[in-house]
């Protein structure tokens, strides 16, 4: 197996639709803003008007009541700019937290595609590459074993033909999620390792430990999964291969080779069987 990476997810464009709403809300409270002022304004200049017209009045009294008018009116001004200064600014944070939050979705979807088979919902041959190469780097510092499965539906090209290829797919969905995943601890990594074989990477997990796993699942997948519609359960027979580190090998792609064969020694041996490089760490079931 080589040195696979990651390829890191495409920019993500700011959502046009998260823009234009915040846009609209926002020339909206500005509309808004703009007609309460001129309206505060022309309310102003027709009260002054209609003070300087009243007959008898001093000329002080005049004065001072034009500035009452002013200063009333500037203070409503006032008020009214911070009032529309605290709601635009709410619209400001409404907008960003929406575009944070599209955005989020939008990286998650991106992400999610590119590590996770769409089909079985595990995760992707890249993904389980880049993931070895970080887990023998860990066993190294600590000096601690991994180990690989790999798994082979060896009569799943009879389900294709027997049920059509729609159907086979969902088998292979449910396999992947009724019986490898159940079958592993929550940080193990369960992958598509191509076509009708999967891949479970085992962290902290000499060959032993290793065997019993391909053992479990061995065992649960001869008792069979469901198959839709109908629902009956169908056997399928599997066949594991497993190398572990340092034994078997001390690179990803020694560990993947020496899997491999494990798995074709095991194919040739029994079609139900779990099988490990060396004598002896054979494990046939039925």
């Amino acid at each position: 197996m080589g040195n696979t990476e990651l390829d890191a997810p495409p920019p993500i464009r700011v959502p046009s639709k998260v823009r234009v709403q915040a846009q609209q809300r926002i020339a909206s409270l500005t509309r808004w803003q703009g007609r309460l002022q001129g309206g505060l304004m022309v309310v102003g200049y027709v009260l002054s008007l209609v003070w300087l017209q009243i007959p008898q009045l001093p000329v002080a009294v005049q004065a001072f009541g034009v500035w009452v008018i002013l200063a009333v009116l500037l203070a409503l001004l006032v008020m009214v700019s911070r009032r529309s200064a605290r709601r635009l600014a709410a619209l400001y944070r409404k907008a960003l937290d929406d575009l944070e939050q599209e955005v989020h979705d939008l990286s998650f979807r991106e992400t999610t595609s590119t590590i996770v088979d769409q089909m079985t919902r595990v995760y992707t041959y890249d993904y389980l590459a880049t993931r070895i190469h970080e887990e023998l780097d860990r066993a190294r510092r600590y000096t601690r074993p991994v180990t690989l499965i790999l798994v082979d539906l060896v009569q799943f090209r009879d389900v294709n033909e027997h049920y059509g290829r729609v159907q086979g797919n969902q088998v292979l969905r449910r396999f992947a999620q009724n019986i490898l995943r159940p079958s592993v601890r929550s940080h193990d990594v369960v992958a598509r390792y191509g076509g009708d074989e999967f891949a479970i990477l085992l962290p902290e997990t000499d060959t032993r430990q290793a065997l019993t796993v391909a053992q479990r699942l061995v065992e649960r997948a001869r008792r069979g999964t469901l198959l839709p519609p109908d629902g009956r359960r169908l056997p399928l027979p599997i066949t594991c291969g497993l190398a572990s580190y340092p034994d078997d090998g001390t690179t990803a792609e020694e560990l993947a080779h020496a899997a491999e064969a494990a798995l074709l020694q095991a194919k040739h041996t029994d079609l139900t069987a779990a099988h490990a490089p060396g004598e002896g760490s054979e494990c046939a079931l039925g």
